[in-house]
């Protein structure tokens, strides 16, 4: 996958508008993310924030909600936190030596039933290993579907 040429540049912009997570390396490898989940899907990540994304980086006119998360750590796992509005998917996304890879996804609703457990960040997450997601050409389908469903 390949970011953007002018990537840095909007990233930049995007940093100064966003409120930090943890520090500016991490916001510009879950934006990686959510850029490589953008271009496998065909569509362009929700950056136009004043703040934070409260969860929600794609606004699909399919009806629903997803967001990218993004892991350095292999084997990654998909972390949501239970103080957020869980979108209806999530997608987790591995960042290696500047190159995102789609691991898979799951339904926010199956996310909310999974183990709960602080990982160190001072809130509790859902997780989920990613040997359980389901896999990125199965949502492929599903959205070639309901995007051909719906004209």
């Amino acid at each position: 996958m390949k970011l953007p040429e002018n990537f840095d540049a909007t990233w930049m912009e995007l940093n100064e508008r966003l409120k930090p997570k943890q520090n500016d390396h991490c916001n510009q490898i879950g934006l990686a993310g959510e850029f490589a989940f953008g271009e496998f899907c065909g569509l362009y990540p929700n950056i136009d924030k004043s703040n934070a994304d409260n969860g929600i980086d794609f606004n699909l006119p399919l009806v629903f909600t997803i967001d990218v998360k993004t892991s350095v750590k292999w084997p990654p796992y998909l972390l949501v936190k239970t103080n957020v509005c869980v979108p209806d998917i999530v997608v987790l996304v591995h960042y290696n030596n500047g190159q995102p890879k789609l691991i898979g996804w799951e339904f926010g609703t199956a996310i909310i039933t999974k183990p709960v457990k602080d990982f160190g960040c001072g809130t509790p997450s859902y997780y989920i290993s990613s040997s359980e997601l389901r896999s990125m050409e199965e949502l492929k389908k599903r959205l070639f579907l309901r995007r051909f469903a719906n004209g």
